[in-house]
């Protein structure tokens, strides 16, 4: 794991309070103000705790670089110096399909500005006129105008970008070339994933150039700032053996034991011997097994205990996601999926199968299920459980081309729907999305 070494105090202590400025003061004690004038941006904690005297105990050390963070008199992180983690055999290549001109994109780096600079324009049917500045932090910064619903540069006709069809994907703003990469800071350094969102995400999946061979376009990607994206606070990357993660409400684990749990949910999603539907109900075995103590990932068929409460599970996020659908068929679907369990299994061709494969890591692995309830066994459940309402209208849509089975374009804008209601559900009970969740024995 990486530990930051060099954190540095933001501010000054005065008069018994420590100032900031832009009224960030704070009432401190003259023993923790010591402390955090230590933080100089040279010493890492060692150094810091070595120089103290008198002394102060690692304890205290670790809870003071916590409360500092938090309360933002520690500077953040230079993410351009954090490690980034790609999962396995990731793949993208931008392909200007239009989707990222739907959305803001900005504030603009200098580098795009004089790229787009040196861009003759006229060939795209501007003079000149495409930039907006807008107020970010009390700075005015520049983004790209917007012309009906899109960005201005936004072919209607063709449906994709002006820039990247006459100039290639290199001409454009960097985080117009990087959706939809999301990068997320956790203890062991930056993450990047890859969101379902972009129209071509299957086209990237097979024929994109592996991320592990893009390094210096990815390290481009840091200066975006996108790393403070992620579920855990700042201070971890100070203190990485003090992470931990909340495995259900109200129970944490530390974040290596977090990794080996991930890690047991992705292998269950890469077994070329588990077919999709068994892969998912593997990996629902699996988050039951490790709140009763026993998680194995074995072939033997669940008990009737477990298959109660997959079923109860099913039924909740369910009857959760329904509510949240207009559509009156996909709703009344859904509850059929919470009521049918494990009848609602649909076979995939391989290409689809890959492909829904490769979409359920990116999201563990981005830590989506963290960011979803807040704890990663409720997430993940509701991960699974969603990835099975898309299954089933993923096949309804296959049957009414009068296909057997759904192919990976289904699949794709089944899983963006379904994932579009589950980022609008905000449970005020996470638990009960997981109702074994209340007093279960966790190995220590």
């Amino acid at each position: 794991m990486l530990a930051l070494p060099i954190p540095r105090a933001r501010g000054s202590y005065t008069g018994g309070r420590w100032r900031v400025g832009s009224g960030l003061d704070a009432d401190v004690e003259p023993r923790v103000a010591r402390i955090l004038q230590s933080f100089d941006g040279q010493k890492d904690l060692v150094a810091v705790a070595s120089s103290l005297r008198p002394a102060v105990s690692a304890k205290e050390l670790r809870e003071v670089v916590q409360r500092a963070a938090l309360s933002g008199l520690l500077e953040e992180p230079d993410w351009q110096r954090l490690p980034i983690e790609v999962l396995g055999e990731s793949r993208f290549r931008c392909l200007g399909c239009g989707t990222s001109c739907r959305f803001d994109i900005g504030p603009l780096l200098p580098s795009d500005l004089e790229r787009l600079a040196a861009l003759d324009l006229r060939r795209v049917g501007h003079q000149g006129d495409y930039l907006r500045e807008m107020e970010v932090a009390g700075v005015s910064r520049s983004f790209l105008k917007k012309h009906e619903d899109a960005c201005v540069f936004y072919d209607h006709d063709a449906r994709n970008c002006k820039l990247h069809a006459t100039f290639g994907a290199q001409s454009k703003p960097l985080a117009c070339q990087a959706f939809p990469v999301q990068l997320a800071f956790g203890p062991g350094g930056l993450r990047l994933s890859l969101r379902s969102s972009c129209a071509q995400r299957i086209e990237t999946f097979q024929r994109g150039t592996l991320l592990k061979q893009q390094e210096s376009w990815v390290r481009q990607l840091q200066t975006l700032g996108w790393g403070k994206q992620g579920p855990f606070p700042v201070w971890v990357l100070f203190l990485p053996e003090q992470a931990t993660a909340e495995l259900a409400p109200g129970a944490h684990i530390p974040f290596s034991t977090y990794v080996q749990l991930e890690g047991a949910l992705l292998e269950a999603l890469s077994d070329p011997k588990l077919p999709m539907a068994g892969a998912l109900c593997q990996g629902l075995r699996f988050l039951y097994g490790v709140l009763t103590g026993q998680p194995a990932l074995g072939a033997q068929a669940p008990t009737v205990r477990e298959r109660a409460r997959g079923r109860e599970c099913l039924r909740n996020v369910c009857a959760l996601l329904a509510a949240e659908v207009f559509e009156p068929e996909q709703a009344a679907l859904l509850r059929r999926i919470g009521q049918d369990g494990d009848a609602s299994a649909t076979e995939l061709d391989a290409q689809a199968d890959g492909f829904l494969r490769e979409l359920l890591k990116q999201e563990i692995w981005g830590y989506e299920p963290l960011r979803w309830t807040g704890s990663f066994l409720p997430g993940c459940v509701m991960l699974v459980i969603a990835c099975i309402a898309a299954l089933a209208l993923a096949r309804g849509a296959a049957e009414r081309r009068g296909a057997a089975v759904p192919n990976a374009a289904e699949i794709h804008a089944a899983y963006n729907g379904i994932n579009r209601i589950v980022l609008r559900v905000q449970p005020d009970r996470p638990e009960t999305l997981l109702p074994f969740a209340q007093g279960p024995v966790f190995p220590s």
